[in-house]
């Protein structure tokens, strides 16, 4: 009786879900960043490619600072910015573009498009010159960029918890250790420190400019 119970009261309409994980994964990931987020993601895991795939030094030659190859004169003004889209390891862009993601993409969601620009723009160019002269021209990678979104974020946390962009105070602990630490090189890695504390006095400023007279 149990049995007939369940055939007639239940729903026995089966079904066969293919991929539908997957597919809301990719939807997940499309949404949780806007188009901005998800350009500059594509554009740094393609260099990437190209620097693994036979391509190295022709990239870096191409983006690399102002110094580091014999032809780059400072009519490229390129080279300016475009370090930031170098990444060296795999673990180097995983952790870069897994912040940039995540703070990028709520930056450009909840606040919009210009905010997210001038950070990268501004935190992708003056932490650089800032590393240039601490250690000299090689040097890439996002993560001036991504100290710039965290300072920005903790500010805006700070003054505008309205908009739904606060870090927690956890999080903005561990990055400013790891600043810390990467400047005592306790690691023994190399660490753009200059490129670290200039994109996190650039996104602290930003994130000041943007929200103040709003509390």
């Amino acid at each position: 009786k149990y049995l007939q119970a369940s055939w007639d009261h239940g729903d026995n309409r089966i079904r066969f879900d293919y991929g539908a994980p997957s597919l809301q994964l990719l939807s997940q990931f499309i949404t949780g960043a806007g188009p901005l987020t998800l350009i500059i993601l594509l554009v740094c895991i393609a260099i990437f490619a190209a620097m693994n795939l036979g391509y190295g030094n022709q990239v870096f030659e191409a983006l690399a600072f102002f110094g580091a190859t014999s032809d780059a004169g400072f009519s490229q003004f390129w080279r300016l910015f475009t370090p930031s889209l170098l990444h060296f390891s795999a673990l180097h862009i995983t952790f870069n573009l897994l912040w940039w993601w995540v703070l990028g993409g709520k930056i450009e969601n909840r606040i919009g498009l210009a905010p997210l620009l001038t950070l990268l723009l501004v935190a992708g160019t003056l932490p650089n010159i800032v590393q240039f002269y601490l250690s000299g021209p090689n040097f890439g990678g996002l993560s001036g960029v991504v100290y710039g979104l965290v300072g920005y974020t903790w500010v805006s946390g700070r003054m505008s918890p309205e908009k739904g962009i606060g870090l927690p105070p956890a999080l903005m602990g561990f990055m400013l250790l790891w600043l810390v630490l990467g400047f005592m090189d306790v690691f023994g890695l190399s660490i753009a420190n200059g490129a670290h504390l200039g994109g996190l006095l650039v996104g602290l400023a930003q994130g000041w400019l943007d929200n103040r007279g709003k509390r």
